[in-house]
């Protein structure tokens, strides 16, 4: 089935019947990007014609949103089990801490690349920055600041059209960090992490679309 949510947040493709959806949903076990509600059980009650469910039943305490939680239900689960990395070492090597959803993708997913983004390998970032820092070639005017320079872009991904995708590192919270593609052209922003960028691009809710694959279709490509 294709959930498509009537507030703007996109659609998504789930392997399920209507009545599977609803089990899982109702029992807090989908955290799905494109529903507002959060994974919380939810009381299954029958209401009668002519009450409103909305003002006569309790409202369930929502909990925090989980990224990844809401990636899996678009990719699957994973197909291996854990990775580690040396995020000590690769952050020092860097000159800047990290995002923690960076790195729990990669401990959960390993190397991965969806729907045609490619994201890059942490031990292979230093290197990969520095040789999409020489591609860039912008008029003096309209060049932004790029790591090493203090709060400049870092390079974190690429997509099918070899658009790169860039950490904006202006926050001291990595966390914080929001995300910038096609910076030479039309120069696209987003105010999340990546984990969220690539959940909006794979539910249809950016404008500008990373890539041209619909997951509603056929469901997202992935390499491992």
């Amino acid at each position: 089935m294709v959930l498509v949510d009537a507030g703007g947040l996109g659609r998504q493709r789930l392997p399920y019947s209507a009545t599977g959806f609803l089990d899982r949903w109702l029992d807090g076990r989908l955290d799905l990007p494109v529903l507002s509600l959060s994974a919380v059980p939810r009381p299954r009650v029958l209401f009668p014609p002519g009450v409103d469910p909305a003002v006569s039943a309790t409202p369930a305490e929502e909990a925090p949103r989980d990224a990844l939680a809401q990636l899996a239900t678009v990719i699957g689960e994973p197909r291996t089990d854990g990775h580690t990395y040396d995020w000590p070492g690769i952050e020092r090597s860097l000159g800047l801490r990290l995002p923690s959803d960076y790195k729990r993708l990669f401990e959960v997913y390993g190397a991965i690349g969806i729907n045609g983004i490619m994201i890059g390998h942490p031990e292979e970032l230093q290197q990969q920055h520095a040789e999409q820092v020489e591609y860039l070639d912008w008029e003096e005017d309209e060049a932004m600041a790029v790591h090493p320079a203090p709060g400049g872009l870092l390079w974190c991904a690429n997509n099918e059209g070899r658009e790169t995708i860039w950490w904006h590192t202006g926050d001291p919270d990595p966390d914080r960090w929001t995300m910038v593609w096609d910076v030479q052209f039309d120069r696209h922003t987003f105010p999340g992490t990546l984990t969220e960028l690539v959940i909006a691009d794979l539910t249809s809710r950016l404008a500008s679309p990373l890539t041209r694959l619909d997951p509603s279709h056929d469901g997202p490509m992935m390499w491992f």
